[in-house]
């Protein structure tokens, strides 16, 4: 993939997620705080995946993660998403069983993004980040985000 490709995943942002995305685009720690229906899990979606693509490295992988309160909800709220517009992507690859879509990226390797649950938070342990987002924080024990994934962050 080129530094001048265009895929159209069929996303349209919102003024504010655009704002959001042109802000927190290549900050590693980015806090929105918005009200119900108005886009974040399709806005982290879409980061994370825009991230995916554009990476450079090719080994080890590019690693993004997607973390909810629990699995389930992970899995329920956003699977659909991330397999909506991802698999738009050209070479794109799901793993229904481990919850994660690979999609190719800039430097010729192919990046990850997963899902997970802070209700299983040791499953999350032991990798790294390249990126991450943390929904429903305020569900979550904070010591996911300060024991866990900020130790993981490249």
């Amino acid at each position: 993939m080129s530094d001048t490709s265009v895929i159209d995943m069929g996303y349209v942002p919102y003024p504010h997620q655009q704002r959001a995305h042109a802000i927190q685009s290549g900050k590693k720690v980015f806090v929105e705080v918005l009200p119900r229906r108005s886009g974040k899990t399709v806005g982290k979606v879409m980061t994370l995946l825009t991230e995916a693509l554009r990476a450079s490295r090719t080994f080890p992988r590019p690693e993004y993660g997607y973390i909810n309160p629990y699995l389930k909800q992970s899995k329920k709220n956003v699977w659909q998403y991330l397999l909506h517009y991802g698999m738009k992507v050209p070479g794109a690859f799901k793993n229904e069983a481990d919850l994660y879509l690979e999609v190719p990226n800039r430097g010729g390797g192919r990046s990850r993004v997963t899902l997970y649950g802070a209700d299983n938070a040791e499953a999350i342990r032991g990798s790294y980040f390249d990126g991450v987002a943390l929904d429903e924080y305020g569900d979550m024990d904070q010591e996911v985000w300060l024991s866990i994934v900020t130790p993981m962050l490249d």
